[in-house]
């Protein structure tokens, strides 16, 4: 609910600012959104963007609708919505985001932001596909502003720049930069170490939990990536009774039950 009512508010506003054709809402549409914050309150630099843009996608400067306030247009089944906010980010959602922050270090700072943009793109492809786009283009904004992170409401993520571009470049056919689409928590108790992912739903899985590991930290949560990974680059819907392992001879348990750290059904592996 909470992307539906940011989306057709910039919706909304981005028809208020652009002549450009927005994209028809229907149930089978999939919309990624997140927020570039920026440092001041500075309009987009839009022919380092337009550049960006025209470098990774096959199309030419008359099939992007532009300014340094609003930018849109479609290519491999999305639609890219880009605009300038001349205000911060508001609500408290942002303030917990950063509460839980710890892949950034000064993530206070992006509580500082006085103005943001947000992006969307909407299609009817694959979520992984869109989730792949959408990095695309927030890799693009982020190198031609002022900006100093990124901040996806639905997932609680809020990740600097320097990260942000460092884990967008890897990505490739084979490689995911889930630390981009999810948010992965940790969590120690006098029982053991416990890892969660918070956000696979956006990609229509159930969210994966570690619960009381008696191994380290480290090696859970490297075990946890790589179970979601997996999922997530093969479209992979693990069931109950199921096992999961990093070779043939390594076989770990999943059941599903209610979630200890994440609401609703989630996918306990044994590990």
């Amino acid at each position: 609910m909470k992307t539906q009512f940011i989306l057709f508010s910039f919706l909304f506003f981005f028809i208020s600012k652009s002549a450009a054709q927005v994209p028809e809402i229907t149930e089978n549409t999939t919309t990624v959104m997140g927020m570039v914050l920026m440092n001041k309150m500075e309009l987009m630099d839009y022919p380092g963007i337009e550049k960006g843009i025209l470098t990774n996608w096959d199309i030419s400067p008359e099939d992007i609708d532009g300014n340094d306030q609003t930018i849109s247009f479609a290519v491999d089944g999305a639609t890219f919505l880009i605009g300038f906010i001349p205000a911060p980010v508001p609500g408290e959602d942002l303030s917990t985001a950063v509460e839980y922050s710890y892949l950034w270090k000064d993530a206070r700072q992006a509580l500082k932001n006085e103005s943001h943009i947000v992006i969307a793109v909407v299609g009817e492809e694959s979520p992984l596909d869109l989730y792949r786009q959408f990095t695309k283009i927030t890799a693009i904004i982020l190198q031609h502003t002022n900006s100093m992170g990124v901040y996806l409401g639905d997932q609680a993520l809020v990740l600097s720049k320097e990260f942000y571009l460092a884990e967008a470049g890897k990505m490739d056919n084979e490689t995911l930069p889930l630390y981009l689409w999810a948010y992965f928590g940790m969590k120690e108790s006098d029982e053991g170490r416990s890892v969660y992912t918070y956000g696979l739903k956006k990609f229509g899985l159930k969210e994966l939990e570690i619960i009381d590991s008696q191994k380290t930290m480290e090696e859970a949560l490297d075990f946890l990536y790589y179970t979601a990974h997996y999922t997530v680059l093969g479209d992979v819907e693990l069931k109950d009774g199921e096992t999961v392992g990093q070779s043939e001879k390594e076989k770990i348990a999943i059941t599903l039950s209610n979630g200890v750290n994440v609401d609703g059904q989630t996918l306990k592996i044994a590990y």
